[in-house]
């Protein structure tokens, strides 16, 4: 089940590697699906760059697991950790931070869009050697036990 026109692309690398006649997709959320029968395996990427902490994105999981997979089917992934360190690189200045100043230049006050723009994290990578100490885990999130979105531990 995927709501957006990626699930495409996932059908075709399924026909090319044979698979195809193997796999049913649903381009649906799973909420809003009902299945004949329950499904052996469930694959979820339902965030960006972090894990599905407490909210839609786990209840999603919980109900997807507790409707839609049989009682010994496989979540994929089934546990995800939370990991990282500070780390003294200084990230490139996002495009969309420059956007904003550019429109600004029009004659438009755009500070308050730029402000959430500069203020708004993302993923980067950083080298093992721009680290000021060593990565920690910071949670691990597993999927199979919880049975409410407001279950999350961490360890």
């Amino acid at each position: 089940m995927e709501p957006s026109d990626a699930i495409a692309v996932a059908k075709e690398i399924a026909q090319v590697n044979g698979l195809g006649d193997r796999i049913e997709f649903i381009q649906a959320m799973s909420i809003d699906v009902s299945l004949p029968e329950r499904a052996d395996v469930i694959v979820s990427d339902l965030h960006g760059v972090l894990p599905a902490l407490p909210g839609n994105d786990l209840t999603s999981i919980i109900d997807a697991r507790q409707r839609l997979l049989t009682p010994r089917g496989t979540l994929i992934p089934a546990r995800e950790s939370l990991t990282g360190g500070p780390s003294w690189r200084r990230p490139p200045l996002r495009s969309a931070c420059r956007t904003w100043r550019t429109l600004g230049r029009t004659g438009f006050d755009m500070t308050a869009a730029r402000r959430i723009a500069t203020n708004t994290w993302e993923k980067a990578e950083v080298d093992p050697d721009q680290l000021i100490s060593e990565p920690a885990r910071w949670a691990t999130i597993d999927y199979k036990p919880g049975q409410s979105p407001d279950w999350c531990p961490a360890r």
